[in-house]
């Protein structure tokens, strides 16, 4: 088994994880690269090929970002409790949305994001 990163030209970690040897090549998609070993995407990039520490705003921005998140999740908790009065329906928008929350490292501008790019709860 071999541990990979894909990331993107700007040198933003996309995933991680691990496949056999022969699967390496082809866990970059289009746009993407491929590096072999292990690293954080949430404290760190790639730089010049290598893995890199992430300094400065950006770093401070997505861990900003991460704390309103999580105050997004934590405020949403109630509606997933058994004894909610949630419809089945309203509970699985609810659903819906904090997996988005969750997913939101995952989005194409992070960590610059507007308004727009934050999920939103459709009830």
């Amino acid at each position: 088994m071999k541990n990979y990163i894909v990331y993107n030209n700007a040198g933003k970690i996309l995933r991680t994880g691990s496949c056999p040897e022969s699967d390496f090549d082809i866990q970059a998609g289009e746009g993407e690269q491929v590096l072999e070993g292990q690293a954080n995407d949430s404290t760190q990039e790639i730089v010049d090929g290598a893995v890199a520490n992430i300094q400065g705003p950006i770093y401070e921005s997505a861990e900003s970002l991460r704390i309103q998140r999580d105050q997004k999740l934590t405020g949403t908790d109630w509606s997933q409790v058994a004894d909610s009065a949630l419809s089945d329906e309203d509970k699985q928008a609810y659903r819906d949305y904090r997996q988005a929350l969750r997913n939101i490292t995952n989005h194409a501008n992070w960590p610059n994001l507007t308004d727009q790019d934050w999920p939103t709860l459709e009830i």
